[in-house]
């Protein structure tokens, strides 16, 4: 491996590495603030999306209210494994249409007529997960605002909603900081918060 890509991998590792550990102690303090148990879970895949979805509590989708919205969020890292072992098979099976297509003998044919047939369901497949994971992306980034909105008014919760989507790894650290901040308690958000008491704010 040439030096510059392995230090731009090692980099990329220590940050990827550093932004997960960040967001896994910001859910840990809402975890705290808001009584919630279980603040070890920001620090483990799957679970950490359903602590963040727990947090959120309800998201008000237009007249819809999504209700057990952890759930909800836990099922985001499995829609987005499941998409990346079919294209995997999606590849593998590529390959070997080609090399069938190749061997040009009669079994080889009855292969391919099974492995185009393969092929076809795997690519609708892959499109119904596409159109799931861009459904999920959107209510994830409900879940952030329902969470900024918390501490800020609408224009502040778009603006860091916003660099959530185009900056990378920002999020974690903007769930880190609100981690810190003192939520600010309208009648609007106490009417679409899940919280029956206010959080205890001195949180360590």
């Amino acid at each position: 491996m040439h030096p510059i890509a392995f230090i731009l991998l090692l980099l990329a590792t220590i940050a990827f590495l550093l932004s997960y550990m960040i967001r896994g102690f910001a859910i840990l303090r809402f975890s705290k603030r808001y009584d919630l148990g279980k603040g070890w879970a920001g620090f483990v895949p799957v679970l950490s999306e359903y602590q963040l979805g727990s947090i959120a509590g309800n998201v008000k989708i237009g007249k819809m209210t999504v209700r057990r919205t952890g759930l909800w969020m836990a099922l985001r890292p499995i829609l987005v494994a499941v998409t990346a072992m079919t294209i995997s098979i999606l590849a593998t099976t590529n390959n070997a249409v080609l090399i069938a297509k190749l061997g040009g003998s009669e079994n080889t044919h009855q292969l391919l007529l099974l492995m185009n047939s393969l092929y076809g369901w795997l690519l609708t497949l892959l499109a119904v997960l596409y159109v799931l994971m861009v459904i999920y992306s959107v209510f994830y980034y409900m879940v952030l605002s329902k969470i900024f909105a918390n501490y800020h008014d609408n224009s502040s919760v778009t603006l860091y909603v916003v660099l959530s989507i185009f900056v990378p790894l920002v999020e974690p650290f903007l769930l880190f900081w609100h981690s810190f901040k003192k939520p600010i308690y309208t009648v609007s958000t106490v009417v679409e918060a899940d919280y029956t008491q206010e959080p205890d704010l001195s949180v360590e």
